[in-house]
């Protein structure tokens, strides 16, 4: 598999997700996108999802927070959530201080 994916060739490079839904709708190109993404705002006439056998396309996610700087409760909060939220889901988070 790794093979077939190294063989690809990109087409172009854009910024946001409205751009690559865009580009996709009027060109014969295919793009990876998330699926919160095409979920939000899918356009069956335009779009179709395609189920991909073999091909594994997680990715890890980060929290970064600064040992030395005070943290607020706010941001207590968001960890605590994103913590607790990802905790159902098939995504890895690994903590980091700096």
């Amino acid at each position: 598999m790794e093979d077939k994916i190294s063989s690809i060739k990109k087409a172009i490079t854009l910024r946001s997700s409205e751009a690559i839904k865009q580009y996709v709708a009027y060109s014969d190109c295919l793009a990876c996108i998330s699926e919160v993404i095409t979920t939000q705002a899918l356009d069956t006439t335009k779009y179709s999802i395609l189920e991909t056998k073999d091909l594994d396309l997680s990715r890890n996610f980060y929290k970064l927070l600064h040992k030395k700087k005070y943290h607020t409760a706010l941001t207590q909060a968001f960890c605590d959530f994103i913590e607790k939220d990802i905790n159902g889901c098939d995504i890895r988070l690994e903590n980091f201080s700096i």
